[in-house]
């Protein structure tokens, strides 16, 4: 086996360990958004729950409001698309 230049270790080392740093960074923002967009459904979800039973208990209609359907189908694309 050939001895290896301390020098080019370190620097393999150090490359290594940004490339791994920058992965995780990457891997971390992921994790973030999709957490962001669970989060943003739920509410959305929510939302549409509290407009359909107002509308229940005002007019007896129980379809919820078409604009909290198409933020409902928007979050929902954006988690589809991670």
């Amino acid at each position: 086996m050939h001895p290896v230049d301390p020098s080019l270790r370190g620097r393999l080392e150090r490359r290594i360990g940004l490339l791994r740093d920058r992965y995780a960074g990457a891997m971390w923002q992921r994790v973030m958004h999709r957490d962001l967009a669970a989060h943003s459904l739920a509410l959305a979800a929510q939302q549409v729950l509290s407009n359909r039973s107002r509308l229940m208990t005002t007019k007896s209609s129980s379809s919820p409001n078409s604009t909290d359907v198409l933020s409902i189908m928007l979050v929902a694309s954006l988690l589809l698309t991670e």
